[in-house]
């Protein structure tokens, strides 16, 4: 439960490692450029406040400019690629909404929806909490999203989110382009990838006929998980 996850664990796979790196170089596109635009928006109302300082709606643009730039910086701070970072309790549907976050970032496929449960609907099923490395689970939940975003070539398909039903040891999340999700049982190198990042948490990846499905030890479980780890004589001890 404490191993950390570096590139070679990737580049291990040489499908994981691929995938990993196309995804991340269109994520570092799509945020550069929007890192770009935001610049310039802030560059130009400071210009217009100097040119017209008693124009009371440039602080007001400023103020919704700066709020915009510290959305993505955090972004930026969400994506830590050495995968160091300790183990903590974990939401799933937080984690959820950056990945979806970073997903409109992706220069590929920025343009394709995601539904995410309601929570009005879903409030008596909300997932119970798990214990993981944030950075390495929301970089999991990125390429899982891309890879179903790729399922479809309609862009008003949307990608499905949904947390199933679970036993009380394990937390799942499936994730499928429209209602259908893919039969194929193919594990693309994405999936693989995501296989990868989460396995420090005890998670699993698969594919089938629900689309991509991500399961983890549920909190406590974890945690009785990782006192009995440590409870464990030291191999080749007495």
């Amino acid at each position: 439960m404490t191993k950390r996850i570096t590139p070679a664990d990737l580049a291990a796979d040489s499908a994981a490692a691929a995938a990993w790196i196309e995804t991340a170089d269109a994520l570092t596109r799509g945020l550069t450029h929007s890192l770009g635009n935001r610049m310039f928006s802030v560059w130009s109302i400071g210009t217009a406040m100097r040119e017209r300082p008693s124009e009371p709606r440039w602080g007001e643009a400023f103020d919704g400019e700066m709020a915009r730039l510290e959305a993505l910086l955090q972004l930026f701070r969400s994506i830590p690629l050495d995968g160091e970072g300790e183990l903590e309790p974990i939401a799933l549907p937080d984690v959820m909404a950056v990945a979806v976050a970073l997903l409109a970032q992706h220069a590929d496929v920025r343009s394709v929806p995601v539904e995410l449960p309601a929570e009005a609907s879903s409030a008596h099923q909300a997932p119970a909490p798990v214990l993981a490395r944030r950075g390495s689970l929301i970089q999991a939940l990125l390429v899982l999203l891309t890879d179903a975003a790729r399922e479809s070539t309609d862009e008003s398909v949307p990608v499905v989110v949904r947390y199933p039903t679970t036993s009380a040891e394990v937390v799942s999340i499936e994730l499928s382009r429209g209602p259908a999700g893919s039969e194929s049982g193919l594990e693309s190198g994405l999936v693989r990838a995501a296989a990868i990042l989460v396995a420090h948490a005890g998670g699993v990846v698969h594919t089938g006929a629900s689309g991509r499905t991500l399961t983890l030890p549920e909190l406590g479980a974890a945690r009785e998980a990782a006192r009995r780890a440590e409870r464990l004589p030291a191999r080749g001890g007495a």
